[in-house]
């Protein structure tokens, strides 16, 4: 049995694309499982139409009761293994933002700031420094 050809394989690959485009653009909060479980189904049935075009493709024959609850199953299956992922996924993000410091943030530092104190006071430089300021200051008079 000769298997799909580039066409329909292209085809497959251009219809999950949109899928996908399609499943992230929407956003329902309260209702995630049904929009996972409805994308999944919804993927799976573009999928059998896309190979189904090929007409030496064994998709043609129509949808029995078994592959009808193979796929139903495939969906329960697939969603509760994507939902597990995503909250692994958010453990483990929570942790190693616990773990890692942020970028940028400065290392900590064990030692003492260094100051300096002077030993010995200079008292003729201090002495010299006062004795020059004396006097009157401001500019020249005209003369």
């Amino acid at each position: 049995m000769p298997g799909p050809s580039m066409s329909s394989v292209l085809l497959l690959i251009a219809a999950c694309a949109a899928i996908g485009t399609a499943a992230a653009s929407v956003r329902a909060p309260r209702h995630e499982w049904l929009l996972l479980a409805a994308t999944l189904t919804g993927g799976q049935a573009v999928g059998h139409l896309m190979l189904s075009l090929q007409p030496m493709e064994p998709h043609s024959s129509g949808l029995g009761l078994g592959m009808l609850s193979a796929h139903a199953g495939a969906v329960a299956v697939s969603a509760a293994l994507i939902r597990a992922a995503e909250y692994a996924y958010l453990a483990a993000v929570a942790v190693w933002q616990r773990v890692r410091p942020p970028v940028g943030s400065p290392e900590p530092c064990e030692a003492r700031p260094l100051v300096a104190i002077p030993v010995v006071r200079a008292t003729v430089a201090r002495s010299l420094l006062l004795a020059s300021a004396g006097g009157t200051r401001g500019p020249p008079l005209p003369a």
